[in-house]
């Protein structure tokens, strides 16, 4: 009898560590996924609209242009002004360096303020016509590969203020589309989310060069810091 009752305990006590084990494995299972799943939602591309954000007033960025924008006002009229571009907010601030004209020329004052009292902000802000402190190039190159050629895209951007310069570089094979890194930005995996079907989304993995936003504030030296509102889909450049 007290051999079966010992067995019985022996039994009951596995079952025990089985069951804790099980949990244990079930909680590492369910963390792992959680933390995926946070990296993938966190790691999203966003669509963001600019803001400036001076002297207590804030003005709302509109690429429609000086002339459509004033003549909009002048009617008493909004212009539309949307997200435009695409952010990318894990582990910093990145934007691909095709999407930095507006964002630099705000931060070189390269930009032309619309006072207009809206309801939740002070009026818009347009870039300049013939902005200087911005300049891109494009130049094809010959690889080792006969027909396939790279093309080199080099941006500079102007510090009028600071008699300074700064270039961006990265390179394009023509065959793969593939893009690499060459000066003042970096290949970067973030996960982004496709909608091939109504009510289907599929989150994976993309390789991007970009641009770290704290790069191009150091250059510009002015004092500037940025604030990205994933709610209202606005960076707020503060000066």
């Amino acid at each position: 009898m007290r051999k079966m009752a010992e067995q019985t305990e022996q039994i009951v006590k596995k079952s025990m560590y089985g069951t804790l084990a099980m949990l244990i494995v079930t909680g590492i299972i369910a963390l792992s996924v959680w933390q995926y799943f946070k990296y993938s939602m966190d790691s999203t591309s966003k669509k963001t609209n600019l803001a400036l954000t001076k002297d207590g007033k804030t003005y709302l960025y509109c690429n429609l242009g000086n002339n459509l924008v004033a003549s909009s006002l002048e009617r008493n009229e909004s212009p539309v002004a949307q997200p435009f571009m695409e952010i990318f907010d894990f582990d910093g601030l990145f934007i691909e360096p095709y999407h930095i004209t507006e964002l630099t020329s705000i931060l070189a004052d390269s930009c032309k303020i619309h006072k207009f009292q809206e309801k939740s902000y002070d009026g818009y802000l347009t870039v300049d016509q013939g902005n200087h402190s911005y300049k891109f190039e494009m130049k094809a190159e010959s690889t080792a590969n006969i027909g396939e050629q790279v093309t080199r895209n080099t941006i500079t951007l102007y510090n009028q203020k600071l008699k300074d310069s700064l270039q961006i570089i990265w390179n394009k094979f023509s065959k793969s589309n593939d893009c690499y890194p060459v000066k003042n930005c970096v290949l970067k995996e973030f996960n982004v989310a496709q909608h091939p079907a109504a009510g289907e989304t599929v989150i994976s993995g993309k390789d991007f060069v970009v641009v770290n936003v704290n790069t191009l504030l150091q250059f510009y030296g002015n004092k500037a810091s940025v604030e990205f509102n994933e709610e209202q889909e606005i960076l707020y450049i503060h000066k």
